[in-house]
């Protein structure tokens, strides 16, 4: 007979929090890449007066949403 392969309950938020984390480096370094456009258009600004201001994205909101789910799971499972 055989096993059907099945997540714990533990395995499944083990595994979302990993991903969780996962998307929080990955935010970590698009705002050190923006962060450092930012710094070298500073440093350049003087070199021409026709270049656009580039808007960078907000992750505020991401960040807010990773840290409620991650909240949420360890309330919910007392992790």
């Amino acid at each position: 007979m055989d096993k059907k392969i099945t997540l714990s309950l533990e395995d499944k938020v083990g595994s979302l929090m990993q991903r969780l984390d996962e998307l929080e480096r990955r935010l970590k370094a698009v705002e050190r890449d923006a962060n450092r456009v930012t710094t070298k258009k500073k440093c350049h600004s003087g070199h021409s007066s026709s270049t656009r201001k580039r808007k960078l994205p907000n992750h505020n909101y991401l960040k807010k949403t990773i840290e409620d789910v991650k909240r949420r799971y360890e309330q919910e499972y007392q992790i």
